[in-house]
């Protein structure tokens, strides 16, 4: 009976906590109060910090005053947002076995080195520029990461990772804190200044999603939203590495035998498990 009980609820709820979000964003008090700031280029606005913002070029023709306004946008948006999976008992889903995360260390290009292989010994630049794939593992510990990171979300058959970023990466776990079916352009480690890094030292960099209405319509709530819309960029917060992620193969096809042998190294020093990409993009 509990459980008919549990399935009939999910029923009625598919798709009402999307509309009680909305409901919640543009109707509340709260949405009447929040200055509307129209800024140029928006989504790139979005990659950064807030000092980097000031000092950027795109933040040029912006007073303070709009930069500080649309990043408490931003951080409203992520807490209505995170309100709201609560309200509706989503976060078991979200945190649960039906998605995984997924961090490509291909990304930015090339994975390795000059030698194309995974550099054991580099150290890492403190400054804050797109790691390279050993500065990744230099940078994060195993568990209880602060800086909020970005991934792919993986649901069976509705992802959106190219095969190019399925050569390297990983998997990790923790709490979900955003959820979209595209690219949410939230801020970027790259852009971030002296100053923003010193602001979230205790917290760690978070990452927000541009509070444009656009991108706001590609939020994802329930598993009925992924299955419609697909799943692209999730934020996690306080998170572990669970496993490295190695497609053999096509690495062994572009003659990069280094990187597998580095992802071996990696994976026995971080105590946990090397698997293969084809267990994991399905």
């Amino acid at each position: 009976m509990k459980l008919l009980r549990k399935i009939i609820r999910q029923l009625i709820l598919e798709g009402a906590a999307k509309d009680e979000f909305f409901d919640a964003w543009h109707n509340s008090y709260e949405a009447m109060d929040r200055p509307q700031f129209d800024l140029e280029n928006e989504d790139m606005i979005g990659t950064h910090h807030k000092d980097s913002l000031k000092k950027s070029w795109y933040g040029r023709n912006s007073s303070d005053e709009e930069i500080d306004g649309y990043f408490n946008k931003k951080r409203d948006l992520k807490r209505t947002w995170n309100e709201t999976v609560d309200s509706f008992d989503l976060r078991s889903f979200w945190e649960g076995t039906k998605v995984k995360y997924y961090h490509s260390l291909a990304y930015y290009g090339n994975i390795g080195e000059a030698s194309d292989d995974i550099d054991l010994t580099a150290e890492v630049n403190t400054e804050p520029v797109d790691l390279s794939t050993f500065g990744f593992f230099k940078l994060y510990g195993k568990a209880n990461n602060k800086n909020e990171m970005s991934t792919f979300g993986v649901y069976p058959g509705k992802h959106m990772v190219s095969s190019h970023n399925q050569k390297l990466g990983v998997i990790i776990s923790g709490r979900v804190t955003l959820a979209s079916s595209k690219d949410a352009f939230t801020e970027s480690r790259s852009k971030a200044t002296g100053l923003d890094m010193a602001r979230h030292q205790n917290s760690g960099l978070p990452k927000r999603m541009t509070a444009s209405d656009e991108m706001i319509d590609t939020l994802l709530f329930d598993e009925q939203d992924i299955i419609k819309h697909g799943v692209g960029e999730c934020i996690l917060d306080n998170w572990s590495i669970e496993a490295i992620v190695c497609n053999s193969n096509a690495l062994r096809k572009v003659n990069q035998q280094g990187i597998i042998k580095g992802a071996k190294t990696l994976a026995k020093q971080y105590g946990v498990p090397l698997i293969e990409s084809s267990r994991v993009f399905k």
